[in-house]
């Protein structure tokens, strides 16, 4: 009975139903895995080792060509190789020269 009270728990938090133990307060890092992303691509954390500039969940604004100006975004996900993917364009992976070029924190 235990055990399944365990998986029980681990599926809900996976369904974001529970706050994860180690996400930071007050940012809710979603494990669904967005449009655009295969599956076998998809990891839920950050598995780039520090080579990526920005965390998954982390906000950030990016220069937008389309719009001319500086926008709100989020990274929604972390690559091996430190390359992300922001909320803004899903489905699109920006390098770590990207990422020096087109993001900066949040001010």
């Amino acid at each position: 009975p235990r055990a399944s009270c365990c998986v029980e728990a681990a599926l809900k938090e996976r369904r974001g139903n529970m706050p994860r133990a180690d996400e930071p307060e007050g940012v809710r890092v979603s494990a669904r895995r967005p449009k655009g992303v295969n599956k076998a691509e998809f990891r839920p954390f950050d598995l780039s080792g520090g080579k990526a500039l920005f965390k998954k969940g982390q906000k950030l604004q990016y220069n937008s060509v389309t719009q001319g100006t500086w926008v709100d975004a989020e990274v929604i996900l972390v690559r091996e190789d430190g390359a992300v993917m922001i909320d803004l364009k899903d489905g699109h992976w920006l390098s770590v020269a990207d990422q020096k070029e087109k993001f900066r924190a949040c001010e």
